[in-house]
């Protein structure tokens, strides 16, 4: 009676190991990569938010104090102008300084619109897609 017994190693086992370390890597690659690209969106999210906080504080401040007086003092230096008061040259300095601010007041208007459209391509809201 005879017996034999057989043991076979695989000589692949070295390469899948190898496969192994090398499927690892890439896996710790990629999550850096998505950390870093995680830390980039929260900072431009950061970055939009603040610019649209800073916008829509200079557009309220405009439309509750500034512009009013502007107007205001549009309306008297023209009822001081008909009125022989008030020289031509202060009425205009009065109607320059309100166009003035009514500029300033649509371009803070126009910098909080594009901030928050910015603050919405960053957190995904907004795709930018047309219809």
């Amino acid at each position: 009676v005879e017996a034999t017994a057989g043991l076979s190693l695989p000589l692949w086992f070295g390469r899948l190991r190898a496969g192994q370390r090398e499927a690892a890597a890439r896996r710790r690659a990629a999550d850096e990569e998505a950390r870093g690209q995680r830390a980039r969106v929260l900072e431009e999210v950061a970055r939009a938010a603040a610019r649209r906080s800073a916008a829509k504080a200079q557009r309220e401040v405009l439309e509750a104090t500034a512009a009013p007086r502007a107007r205001q003092a549009v309306e008297a230096s023209a009822a001081a102008y008909a009125s022989g008061e008030l020289d031509l040259l202060s009425l205009l300095d009065a109607q320059r300084l309100a166009l003035r601010i009514a500029r300033d007041l649509e371009r803070a208007r126009a910098e909080e619109a594009l901030a928050a459209i910015e603050l919405a391509r960053a957190t995904g809201a907004f795709s930018g897609g047309g219809p």
